[in-house]
């Protein structure tokens, strides 16, 4: 629907009652018998917009008279009302309140319960808060928007008290005026109040934040490469500790984080545009994946002990000193993802078609080597097949190969050829360390015998060739090949077009 389709319903009572008739559940006097009947069908149009629009759209042409960070919280109570919220004086203080008697409170609910809307609100409406210019369907300046959203969040005490999880993404591209505002002691002038910003201000403001929040046990922190030396430098000096915080998902060069978290339980490596590579080329010839894990190597042993999940993908690099540093920083892991290619390269003109020979297992083989070594170990993660250097490369890249019959019997080659080497590393692994209750190469989740790794009885055991015993595992396509390459490539429907 739009715009003008608005303007249009506001006129017109037939189109409104033929859009009515499109839509479940919304029944409406027509034609309306008297001005009762009137009133509600134009009241009605709100629910129109909201069942017919995105969210995002809504929040385009109708902003939010409240504070913006609610709605950017994108919580489903606030999603289902927000039409209703937005005709009401005083929401954000109502919201924000922990006060239950608050007048703007009480206000607000019988603004809503009059209109059949439940109240009071959920007790997670604010479990979940971000300061993100970089989803789809949001156009803000990335540091005047962190700046706003972060005003917003401290002046709302039920905000600071209940959220548990904050994801912060910020783009601010690479124009001279971002280059200026992030200066050491240049200031950025924004274009809508005049006011005069530098990055001290966004620092504290987050400092802030993080000391007024009990509950905060989650952060996801992606802010662009360059700028990441300026908070490591004022979160360093204002002596900001996250006391709380359990799990961390950093961007590249954000690695600093961790020594601000002393109760870290849960590490993963995320990714922002355009560092979301994390390769050695990726910023100044230096490799963020190896930043990180020996800031982890940093802290004091009482605390990094305490890590038990890690989830490492630095995507196209994964070298054999990662691993060992990783097994050192981190040798209580209980779950380890990682991903990228073994050595940061494929052999030389291997080709998909070319099959696995013996002796080709010997990279992997050095790299479970050292997995093995972490004795809690119990969940793993391999990168896919592609890059495990057993001999498959994942097939042609160029989806125009997988065109038509042909393409589809190519692409049925490609998958059962990926997942034999799936099943010939998981073999691999598996001889190396028997005790895995989880195993997942690429993407695809292995169904491993949980009798098995009973220490008390082995009867789910196997015996592989190197007279090893090892659980039973089952992949989707185990015992049906042929249907599973079938269902992956099927053939293209009649009159498809390519």
């Amino acid at each position: 629907m739009k715009f003008q389709d608005l303007l249009v319903l506001s006129l017109s009572l037939t189109t409104t009652h033929a859009l009515f008739g499109k839509l479940k559940g919304v029944h409406f006097p027509f034609p309306p018998q008297d001005l009762e009947d009137l009133v509600w069908v134009f009241r009605a149009i709100p629910q129109i917009i909201q069942r017919s629009w995105p969210i995002n759209e809504l929040l385009e042409f109708w902003p939010p008279r409240f504070a913006l960070f609610i709605s950017d919280a994108r919580h489903p109570w606030i999603t289902k009302h927000y039409l209703r919220l937005n005709s009401q004086k005083d929401v954000t203080r109502a919201l924000c309140t922990l006060d239950p008697s608050d007048p703007s409170r009480e206000s607000l609910k019988a603004h809503l319960s009059a209109r059949g809307f439940a109240l009071p609100p959920p007790e997670d409406l604010f479990s979940r808060l971000e300061v993100d210019n970089n989803r789809a369907g949001v156009r803000r300046p990335g540091w005047q928007n962190a700046v706003d959203r972060l005003k917003e969040i401290l002046a709302c005490p039920a905000a600071l008290a209940h959220v548990k999880s904050l994801d912060v993404d910020i783009y601010a591209g690479d124009s001279k005026r971002s280059e200026m505002y992030f200066a050491p002691t240049a200031t950025f002038s924004r274009t809508d109040t005049g006011e005069a910003v530098n990055v001290a201000e966004v620092s504290a403001l987050f400092a802030q934040l993080f000391s007024s929040a009990p509950k905060l046990e989650r952060l996801s922190w992606k802010i662009p490469c360059r700028y990441t030396q300026f908070f490591e430098r004022d979160f360093d000096r204002m002596g900001v500790m996250f006391e709380n915080i359990r799990l961390l998902k950093l961007g590249a060069f954000s690695d600093y984080m961790v020594l601000f978290a002393p109760g870290l339980e849960s590490l993963e490596t995320g990714e922002y545009w355009p560092c979301d590579t994390w390769e050695v080329s990726s910023f100044a010839g230096q490799n963020a994946g190896d930043w990180l894990v020996k800031a982890v190597q940093g802290m004091p042993l009482g605390r990094r002990t305490n890590i038990t999940r890690l989830d490492f993908k630095p995507r196209d690099v994964l070298t054999i000193e990662m691993v060992t540093d990783i097994t050192h920083a981190m040798p209580n892991l209980t779950e380890l993802s990682l991903d990228g290619n073994l050595d940061g390269r494929r052999e030389p003109g291997w080709g998909w078609d070319i099959e696995y020979k013996p002796g080709m297992e010997r990279v992997l083989q050095s790299y479970l080597t050292l997995i093995s070594r972490l004795p809690n170990l119990r969940a793993l993660k391999l990168p896919a097949a592609f890059n495990l250097r057993l001999g498959f490369d994942g097939g042609a890249w160029c989806g125009n190969a997988y065109d038509g019959p042909g393409g589809r019997a190519y692409g049925r080659s490609v998958a059962r050829q990926g997942a034999e080497t799936v099943e010939l590393a998981a073999g691999f692994t598996l001889h190396e360390m028997p005790y895995l209750s989880e195993l997942s190469i690429g993407g695809n989740k292995a169904s491993i015998n949980a009798t098995a790794l009973d220490s008390k009885c082995r009867t789910g055991l196997t015996t592989n060739d190197g007279g090893v015993k090892v659980p039973e595992v089952r992949w989707p396509w185990t015992g049906r090949m042929e249907q599973w390459t079938w269902e992956v490539w099927p053939e293209p429907e009649p009159g498809m077009v390519y």
